[in-house]
């Protein structure tokens, strides 16, 4: 009989820094997460590690008792205790509200920052406070993993160290403090006996592989980080509740809301609406999520399938808004559905079309007058579904007679978004060509007639052969329409204002060459005086679509830093190539990979376009959790940033750009 799954959480809320800055809501973000999961049917192995500010500050001590603070001692015994008596299959949530600084360190490469996070520790000594780098919770986090620990940080601080500490002109508490070199010389040999020098393990090749960084290389694990690198993560002010940090009290708010009534929800819808919400009410931060999406220490609530929704928001004066815009394809006249957050049924109430498309963001309105006085009700959080497209960009595709006389034709056509099928024997430009081969199977041709590679045939007389034909037709316009996004109104200041450079040769025909099992380099410059955010497609030969920095376990994009005076900020990425096993066994030696590569001045989400490989049922493998006839929809759902200021079109700036690699053996 299986051992049951037991339940861990370290929770760590830090108010009181003799020697720092005291804070007001880390206690409060603390109690408030044990709280929570008392409250859950599920019982926890909880460990709170608090630091109340004392009425007399110069007693040097928290309120608590010694055993309950949050120093070193405490802390490593309790990542301590989990490592050794949780079991294979447990789930661990770890929970920080505190103070977080950058320090030096050789462990980050990649990026002109060698800089990572530390969180800031309270002791009751001379100092007053101790680090706990960021590299060796990693090592924590990774014996946790290796032992088939399910492992949830939240990491309620900044990441930002290098910004100077003051007060907002709001008069917020804000979560970084000054980088102290003293206190990091005492735990760097101690943090390295305790735990070890940390290494990252490698993933078994695939075709296209991005090496990371510690802290977005999470595979066995989530985290969900407070702000960006480059952002200061606040206290909000809850009125007569008292102040919180901003991450912990809307996580957990979102949380309830999104699975009341039993529902479940997917980490990532999870996470849109997170941002969606500090884009309203604290637009100076955006929440990162890295890792693994799927399994979190609130499984029981996340789940992998989820519908293809895009959230919604109030923008001033009433207006109501779509967080997708031009850079992820979105069109004025496409329509859609809207679904509320809070009801059991996710009920569709009523259509909305676009009217104005901004870059990330589009202006709705409702398709009938008579529902423009329902639309006044929606609400920030509640999310919209494609399901009509406008955009001249879909794929027109020749079809054969027979395959219009299909009884389930008419049906199945009225699902797809990217196809615009034509009945037509004249010669005409299609995108596509389906016809029916010797074999009397369908068979989707090029413009030019040639059969596509690694596509599946359906037979004529398969059951459902046409919707299925129809879905293998949808995954291949997604793929296309992807493919073919791009600024057609470019600002040349701002592509001026980076370089993007690759380390592979060039072939006289606009094709980089690779290797087999060679890696090379794309490389950012940034001379803005701001970051830039850097995203990564491989589009394969095989159909599939993977974005390559949260498939190595990071979030949707890199951060290219800033320029330090008149040095560029960069950002270099190694990307490993290799011939799939799957194409050696056809016998060929070499493959074609699209990479697509986007630059954008302010985050935005494009986790949800991966697709994979097509079957012949039309749905597809080898993906994590999203239905690859659908998978450009995902790139319209998740949509996810913190724009300042209600000024939305302004300043929002975009590029894509994109390398054809072969790779030979």
């Amino acid at each position: 009989m299986a051992e049951a799954t037991n339940h861990w959480a370290i929770i760590i809320g830090i108010d009181y820094y003799p020697a720092d800055r005291s804070l007001r809501g880390s206690v409060k973000d603390a109690n408030a997460v044990k709280g929570y999961l008392e409250s859950r049917e599920t019982p926890v192995h909880i460990v709170t590690l608090t630091a109340t500010t004392p009425s007399d500050v110069t007693s040097g001590v928290p309120v608590e008792a010694a055993s309950s603070w949050p120093n070193r001692l405490n802390v490593i015994q309790a990542l301590k205790r989990v490592i050794k008596e949780a079991n294979p299959g447990d789930l661990v949530y770890i929970h920080y509200s505190g103070h977080g600084t950058r320090i030096l360190s050789e462990a980050r490469q990649g990026s002109q920052s060698v800089e990572e996070l530390a969180l800031v520790l309270f002791e009751a000594d001379e100092i007053g406070e101790s680090y706990l780098r960021g590299r060796h919770l990693a090592s924590a986090l990774k014996q946790m993993v290796d032992k088939g620990l399910v492992v949830t940080v939240l990491l309620d601080c900044c990441f930002s160290g290098s910004v100077p500490r003051h007060e907002d002109q709001l008069a917020f508490a804000i979560r970084t403090v000054d980088y102290k070199s003293n206190v990091a010389a005492l735990a760097a040999e101690a943090d390295d006996e305790e735990f070890g020098e940390f290494s990252v393990s490698q993933k078994a090749p695939r075709s296209v592989s991005a090496q990371q960084d510690w802290i977005i290389n999470p595979d066995g694990y989530t985290i969900i980080s407070a702000c960006g690198p480059y952002e200061r993560a606040f206290e909000v002010d809850l009125g007569a509740h008292g102040r919180m940090g901003a991450l912990t009290h809307l996580y957990f708010e979102i949380l309830n809301a999104q699975t009341q009534g039993g529902r479940s929800v997917a980490q990532e819808t999870l996470h849109a609406h997170l941002c969606a919400r500090f884009h309203c009410i604290w637009p100076q931060q955006t929440p990162m999520l890295y890792g693994n999406m799927y399994r979190t220490f609130f499984s029981d609530l996340i789940r992998r399938e989820d519908p293809k929704l895009i959230p919604l928001y109030r923008a001033a004066g009433g207006r109501l808004r779509l967080r997708a815009g031009l850079a992820h394809g979105i069109s004025p006249g496409d329509e859609f559905a809207v679904v509320s957050s809070d009801t059991s049924e996710r009920a569709v109430h009523t259509v909305l079309r676009v009217s104005d498309v901004g870059t990330f963001t589009s202006e709705m309105v409702a398709v009938e007058a008579s529902q423009a006085e329902t639309a006044r009700d929606f609400k920030t959080g509640w999310s919209a579904k494609l399901v009509g497209r406008a955009s001249p960009s879909n794929i027109r595709v020749r079809i054969p007679r027979e395959l219009s006389e299909d009884h389930e034709y008419q049906a199945a056509v009225k699902d797809l978004l990217f196809v615009d099928p034509v009945l037509s024997s004249r010669a005409e430009r299609f995108g596509l060509v389906v016809r029916i081969n010797e074999h009397n199977h369908f068979e989707v041709l090029d413009a030019l007639g040639d059969k596509l590679h690694d596509l599946p045939t359906v037979p004529k007389d398969l059951p459902r052969a046409a919707a299925k034909i129809l879905r293998v037709l949808q995954h291949v316009s997604s793929f296309k329409v992807f493919q073919g996004i791009e600024n057609r109104l470019p600002n040349a200041a701002f592509r001026a204002s980076y370089d993007l450079s690759c380390s592979a040769s060039i072939g006289q025909d606009g094709t980089f060459r690779a290797t087999h099992g060679e890696t090379w380099h794309l490389t950012v410059r940034n001379t803005r005086s701001q970051p830039l955010f850097f995203y990564i497609f491989n589009l394969t030969s095989s159909w599939e679509i993977s974005n390559l920095v949260s498939d190595s376990g990071g979030g949707a994009y890199y951060v290219v830093p800033p320029r330090e005076g008149n040095t560029p900020g960069w950002r270099e990425v190694p990307l490993q190539m290799d011939v799939p096993g799957s194409v050696r066994m056809q016998g060929e030696k070499s493959c074609k990979d699209i990479m697509k590569t986007f630059v954008t001045n302010r985050p935005i989400l494009f986790a949800g376009i991966v697709q994979g490989k097509i079957t012949v049922d039309g749905s597809a493998v080898g993906q994590r959790g999203t239905n690859s006839t659908n998978g450009i929809l995902e790139l319209l759902s998740k949509l996810s940033q913190s724009i300042r200021g209600d000024t939305e079109s302004d300043g929002e700036e975009w590029e894509t750009e994109t390398f054809i690699i072969q790779t030979s053996i």
